[in-house]
């Protein structure tokens, strides 16, 4: 008879709530199962590599810190100590991402897109958003969506019209990407309960 231990979450997402993650960790860490995230790539452009976004920009950046604090809590918190086989991320640096994967999506990119820079460190190895995201919520801290630069931005873009009402912008992107937003889910009753909670967070996000 052959048996497992464990259960492995692969994981190359665009954007994800801490409720969806929160559930599925839970019913594999109640089933007594150790549980692994692995292959943990967060996208700034939709899956798989379409590039609708020709640059970065500190709007999605924002969505992608968010997104990396949202699944490293909902692990920490639905998994017991004993049963982490730890998280993992497919490269270190944008470049060397499995939604990147030496661009080999490239010949089905958007005509005019950008890469996904789906990591912790950009190209140049300078810590992102994102790195700030993850960190944050290793120490247990819930963080809001946030409109700041907290590194070298190098060829970010800056965005001035966004910083006139990010929440809306933020509402926008949610409703023209709501499936790429929130990682569809079984059912359309899940779905719009994620949705709710992402909008909620976005709407209680402090202004810049």
């Amino acid at each position: 008879m052959i048996g497992f231990e464990g259960i492995y979450f692969f994981s190359p997402m665009i954007f994800t709530s801490y409720s969806y993650n929160y559930e599925r960790f839970k019913r594999a860490a109640d089933a007594g199962y150790m549980v692994t995230v692995s292959e943990l790539n967060i996208g700034l452009n939709t899956f798989p590599a379409a590039g609708k976004f020709q640059s970065q920009t500190r709007l999605l950046h924002s969505i992608q810190r968010k997104a990396f604090n949202n699944i490293v809590r909902a692990y920490l918190d639905a998994v017991p100590a004993r049963q982490r086989w730890g998280m993992v991320t497919w490269g270190v640096a944008d470049y060397s991402g499995f939604l990147r994967f030496g661009d080999i999506f490239k010949v089905i990119r958007s005509s005019g897109g950008g890469s996904e820079w789906p990591l912790l460190w950009n190209d140049d190895f300078n810590r992102k958003p994102a790195y700030y995201g993850y960190i944050s919520a290793l120490t247990g801290v819930d963080e809001p969506f946030k409109y700041v630069s907290v590194y070298d931005e190098g060829e970010l873009s800056d965005d001035l019209p966004l910083s006139q009402d990010f929440r809306a912008d933020l509402l926008e992107q949610l409703n023209v990407e709501k499936n790429a937003l929130i990682v569809v889910p079984s059912s359309g009753a899940a779905e719009h309960r994620y949705y709710q909670e992402v909008k909620q967070e976005i709407e209680d996000s402090p202004t810049p």
